[in-house]
């Protein structure tokens, strides 16, 4: 590659070519693994009123509730807690996570960059403070968090050491975050290749394991746990997404199939893992 960039994870320069994704220019970091746009993030604009929908990130019942059980998997992750206990989700979408965190006794605060989801969100748990910006602008006090939950959202995150400077600032020594993102080194992402359902224009880093503990480490949290991290979906929702991006590997199958399959079973929840990784780290410094 000419002129070629280094690592926005390693800063190594050990870079290659990993071609095009939806038109956005592509490289691999062959030192830690990790995959990254050359061409920048998408615009905030991208982020409109479209985004949610066109990406398959639907509120109909059984998907509902396949992100309820999803979210609450997840933050169960953090440990035992103390009710009231403040909690920061960066990322917050339409609210889901932010809802059954309220349900489980966690004071949470959202921020969102999407303003149409934020508005969603809004409506789904009143009660709850959603910054409707990126983490960067907001201006809250230090150590002000004991726990932070980030879930698919730091692969759309450029500057990532920006990024988790930001959140070591706001929370307390000793507090828990949890990452949810997708792994480059998963099976499904081995085996599907430029056909991995994680492979997005918007997905501007795409994190193997050692990137994203090396990552954390530099910033003040030492992971505690690291596992696959599985999702609750239904065949509803995996026919909606197969239809929307059939590019996806088996996506024009996916369709065909699930859409002979009764609908008394299209809403059934099951386990089923996406290729993601989660990761809890306590912040020591």
């Amino acid at each position: 590659m000419k002129n070629k960039p280094n690592c926005p994870l390693c800063n190594h320069d050990d870079i290659s070519s990993y071609g095009y994704i939806e038109g956005a220019k592509f490289a691999r970091c062959n030192a830690c693994g990790s995959i990254f746009s050359l061409s920048g993030p998408p615009s905030d604009t991208y982020y409109s009123e479209k985004y949610h929908q066109e990406r398959g990130h639907f509120d109909e019942r059984s998907i509902t509730e396949c992100k309820r059980k999803t979210f609450e998997g997840f933050l169960k992750l953090l440990g035992e807690f103390s009710p009231g206990s403040k909690i920061l989700e960066i990322g917050s979408a339409t609210g889901h996570a932010l809802k059954v965190a309220k349900e489980l006794g966690f004071d949470p605060i959202g921020v969102e960059l999407s303003q149409t989801a934020v508005q969603q969100a809004r409506a789904l748990v009143p009660d709850v403070k959603i910054y409707a910006t990126r983490l960067e602008q907001i201006d809250l006090p230090d150590g002000l968090f004991r726990y932070a939950a980030l879930f698919d959202v730091i692969e759309h995150i450029d500057k990532p050491h920006e990024f988790f400077g930001k959140i070591n600032r706001l929370m307390e020594t000793d507090g828990k975050i949890i990452v949810v993102t997708p792994d480059i080194g998963s099976l499904s992402a081995r085996i599907s290749g430029r056909g991995w359902v994680h492979l997005m224009a918007e997905h501007v880093i795409l994190y193997s394991r050692n990137s994203i503990v090396d990552l954390l480490n530099k910033h003040g949290f030492e992971t505690e746990r690291l596992m696959v991290a599985p999702k609750y979906i239904c065949a509803q929702m995996a026919l909606r997404h197969a239809t929307i991006h059939p590019e996806i590997l088996g996506g024009r199958l996916i369709r065909i199939l699930l859409g002979r399959m009764p609908a008394t079973m299209l809403d059934r929840p099951i386990k089923f893992n996406l290729g993601e990784m989660a990761i809890v780290a306590r912040k020591t410094s």
